[in-house]
């Protein structure tokens, strides 16, 4: 059942998408996933990288938590402050408030993608800083899931550089 508009009109409210579930879900997934290899950096590791240029354990967080925010700025229709990944950015002191944010945002991604409906999912279409305007399911797909799996896989081969 809907609600009544101000014109007396019944408002029937979207229901959720089957595949937003799914898309909850993997997003779930691939958090728990990115947190068991962040769980495993010691605390004196944090900010370690394999070489000078690239990224420490704290800066892939840092961006993690920076590219959840961007994704939601674009949810919610506003302008999206430009991301940007470089070694350094992040602070191995605020590792533990970071990676709190991070499971923080992360129920929140599955939340907001579980409640995305058909029109979400298939019509809408989200203007970005570097990317143009893309249909959501693509933005999602590829510029947050994907983009977090890949700096996953990225965690991994640090961790197994660093803990042989």
């Amino acid at each position: 059942m809907g609600n009544v508009s101000p014109t007396g009109t019944i408002v029937v409210a979207a229901e959720p998408s089957a595949f937003s579930e799914v898309l909850a879900q993997f997003s779930d997934r691939v958090r728990a996933s990115t947190l068991k290899r962040l769980r495993l950096v010691k605390a004196s590791d944090r900010g370690w990288r394999a070489r000078e240029g690239l990224l420490s354990f704290a800066d892939v967080l840092s961006h993690l938590v920076d590219a959840d925010r961007w994704l939601f700025s674009l949810l919610d229709g506003k302008q999206a402050a430009p991301t940007s990944v470089a070694s350094g950015r992040g602070n191995p002191e605020e590792w533990d408030i970071l990676l709190e944010e991070l499971v923080r945002l992360g129920a929140e991604r599955a939340r907001r993608l579980g409640a995305l409906t058909e029109r979400d999912l298939f019509e809408r279409r989200i203007e970005t800083d570097r990317h143009g305007v893309l249909p959501l399911l693509q933005l999602i797909l590829r510029y947050s899931l994907d983009h977090e799996s890949h700096h996953r896989g990225a965690l991994q081969l640090a961790l197994r550089l660093r803990y042989k």
